[in-house]
């Protein structure tokens, strides 16, 4: 009797135990970049294999970019991106495209995502240096990517290492 006591008790106190099935899981956004694009895709598949490894854990996916996902996480409306090095490195400083410093801001692995930037131009144009555009004055065309991204960024940056912004063309 005594020992259908104990494991009746004991039989009980399991049952009222939290189950690990019925544990809300701990809830993690990320941001990383356009839909179609391969930063999506990649930090999808590593949230998929973080979730996999951490069954306690789940990943809701926003899109984003270089530019803005640093101040997602300053905000904390995200919990972890990926970002480019400069980009991470201007908001860090507060130096433009950012107003101010976002301090709060670590990398926690490179993955040395190299980011080229080319400048096209048809050979009709006769443009064959930066320079050249510069002082030509002509009407162009810009085409570097979503407002705002680091293509954009980046772009600004070369006109101003060669004593131009966009609004000078």
């Amino acid at each position: 009797m005594r020992t259908n006591l104990i494991a009746a008790a004991v039989a009980l106190a399991v049952a009222l135990l939290p189950s690990a099935a019925l544990a809300e899981k701990t809830r993690l956004t990320a941001v990383s970049g356009p839909v179609s694009g391969g930063w999506y895709l990649g930090v999808g598949l590593v949230a998929k294999a973080f979730t996999d490894a951490n069954p306690n854990y789940e990943v809701t996916m926003l899109p984003g970019n270089s530019t803005s996902n640093v101040i997602q996480l300053q905000q904390k409306k995200a919990d972890l991106s990926i970002g480019m090095h400069t980009m991470n490195m201007a908001a860090i400083k507060g130096t433009a495209p950012y107003k101010k410093a976002f301090p709060n801001i670590a990398a926690y692995a490179n993955l040395n995502d190299t980011a080229r930037f080319h400048f096209v131009v048809t050979k009709k144009s006769g443009i064959t240096s930066i320079a050249q555009l510069r002082d030509s004055k002509m009407p162009v065309r810009l085409a570097y990517g979503a407002v705002g991204g680091s293509g954009e960024v980046f772009c600004g940056w070369i006109f101003e290492s060669y004593g131009f912004t966009y609004k000078d063309i």
